[in-house]
């Protein structure tokens, strides 16, 4: 939150005045460090402590940057070396910088064990735990801290929480570190990282497949989100997969390094193609016996029409020149359909189907081009239209 001169006031005590009416209708007061930053609410005319987190940032590089600003004043009553820790928290800030505050002798603890202290607030507001409860528990041993509020003694848990690195230190990643700070065999795969980035983390609970891989310590980007780096391990994922299903469709043994060889996803992504040319011209796809796949409960028409058997599935292949042949054995089973889309665009479609709803696997034109939004809603209406839900 910006907190500019026309929303934030320093009072005659040095207390911070927030107020953002008329939009908001909310008037507060925080009063300065050494009170214990306290936090009202104006109603009725008169101002009410209140105990609750509001929410609020305070401490980031925009309020930082607010030259003589009253809300850069007001931060600078808060010793420099809080500061600079603080603002690594986004989520539960406030209630953070309260507890420091209030406890001075947290503050050397916070200096060397910050990422422990944030989650040990926000698990005792979860557990309700009282302050000065807690402030006593944060005195003992961090083995002890994290039995009681996590409830776990593992001493691999101190090891991972003092590795970690937070980007934005908001609710994702909280809920993240406390559902595996637990997990022993999941941290144990990162004990030769010296410093762990929290986008390793979400990347390898979602692709747990290939943690262990040589590419996954060059894929993961620190220096993006977690949403980028999902969105781009899922590439990656994808292509690796691709490449697994197509060499096995080909008998070919790939050496135990193969995937060593990679030093980007675009390196990687070249070799792929190279096997979907390699794949749609090969005699064994040729000669591939001609097997009938199930039958779709959704049908077909006209612009949407079901691929029924491997001949098919291996032209289609050729004639989009994707890789859509080597998933013969997912749609012999039953466990994914596929179509050929005829409009808007020309496209191949990979269903399935779980109860009544319908999950998109892939959708790719030819060459494996994004298809387009009008094209996406095409393909997401006609399921709706089939009374099921995407």
């Amino acid at each position: 939150m910006l907190l500019e001169h026309s929303i934030a006031q320093l009072n005659e005590n040095n207390d911070l005045i927030i107020d953002t009416r008329p939009i908001l209708d909310r008037q507060c007061k925080i009063t300065h460090w050494q009170d214990g930053m306290r936090f009202y609410t104006h109603q009725d005319n008169r101002w009410i402590l209140e105990s609750i987190e509001p929410g609020l940032i305070l401490v980031n590089d925009a309020n930082l940057n607010l030259s003589k600003a009253p809300i850069n004043e007001f931060l600078k009553q808060i010793p420099s070396e809080v500061l600079e820790q603080i603002k690594a928290f986004h989520y539960y800030q406030f209630s953070l910088m309260q507890l420091l505050s209030h406890y001075p002798v947290l503050l050397d603890i916070f200096e060397h064990s910050p990422i422990l202290i944030w989650i040990s607030v926000i698990r005792a507001k979860e557990l309700s735990v009282p302050m000065p409860d807690l402030v006593r528990l944060l005195q003992k041993k961090r083995t002890k801290v994290i039995k009681r509020l996590f409830n776990t003694d593992s001493p691999k848990a101190i090891k991972y929480i003092n590795k970690l690195q937070l980007r934005n230190g908001d609710s994702q990643e909280y809920h993240v570190i406390k559902n595996i700070i637990s997990n022993d065999e999941f941290i144990v795969r990162f004990a030769h990282w010296s410093i762990l980035p929290i986008q390793v983390i979400v990347t390898a609970l979602k692709f747990p497949e290939i943690v262990e891989h040589y590419l996954y310590k060059r894929f993961v980007s620190t220096e993006q989100d977690i949403h980028w780096n999902i969105a781009n391990f899922s590439k990656v994922n994808k292509l690796i997969r691709d490449i697994k299903q197509m060499v096995e469709v080909l008998e070919i043994t790939l050496p135990n390094d193969y995937f060593h060889l990679f030093n980007s996803k675009e390196q990687l992504k070249e070799a792929h193609d190279n096997l979907v040319i390699q794949l749609n011209h090969s005699e064994k796809i040729n000669k591939l016996s001609n097997v009938d796949f199930p039958t779709c409960p959704l049908g077909e028409d006209e612009n949407f029409i079901q691929i029924k058997n491997s001949v098919a599935l291996a032209y289609e292949g050729k004639e989009m020149r994707h890789c859509v042949a080597s998933y013969v054995n997912q749609a012999k089973n039953g466990q994914d359909y596929f179509y050929q889309i005829f409009a808007p665009e020309r496209g191949t479609l990979q269903l399935r189907l779980k109860g009544n709803k319908v999950e998109i696997m892939q959708f790719k034109l030819v060459c494996n081009q994004e298809p387009s939004d009008d094209s996406w809603f095409a393909v997401k209406n006609w399921i709706s239209d089939k009374g099921t839900t995407g």
